[in-house]
């Protein structure tokens, strides 16, 4: 069953990116990011954190409060930022939800999770984001197509 995401944005902030942060966004160390946390909701439960890195050069005013942030992401980086998000590279892993996560999810830490790493990459084959997602694994679902 394909159920509606619905996703709240629960912080957003420019600050100076984590050195393994810089590395995924490839960035010299003690760069600026924007960093988005959101949760998608689905029929009101929590079901995944996003956590989310960009690179604040490309997108600079996105830390701003009054912007609204759609649960469809990147059609305001497109539009607002003219930034082409042209392709994202993805791992799926498994683990165990840490507090921060557990909080989010309203699950116990410890609790198996799914986590998706995403690098988007815009044209020439920069990389703007750098994006951890945690889904709950009773209640997460992950499509994907091979052609």
């Amino acid at each position: 069953v394909d159920a509606r995401i619905r996703k709240e944005t629960l912080a957003r902030e420019r600050r100076v990116a984590a050195a393994h942060i810089c590395e995924r966004l490839e960035i010299a160390s003690a760069s600026e990011e924007i960093y988005i946390e959101r949760v998608g909701y689905v029929s009101g439960e929590p079901v995944l954190v996003e956590y989310s890195h960009w690179r604040a050069d490309k997108v600079a005013g996105l830390e701003d409060e009054q912007l609204h942030i759609p649960d469809l992401f990147y059609a305001l980086i497109v539009e607002r930022f003219k930034l082409p998000i042209v392709r994202a590279e993805e791992t799926l892993l498994a683990g165990a939800a840490g507090a921060h996560t557990a909080r989010r999810l309203a699950i116990t830490p410890g609790t198996p999770v799914l986590i998706l790493k995403r690098t988007t990459y815009t044209v020439n084959d920069q990389i703007v984001e750098a994006r951890t997602s945690v889904g709950r694994s009773d209640k997460f679902s992950y499509k994907t197509e091979i052609r």
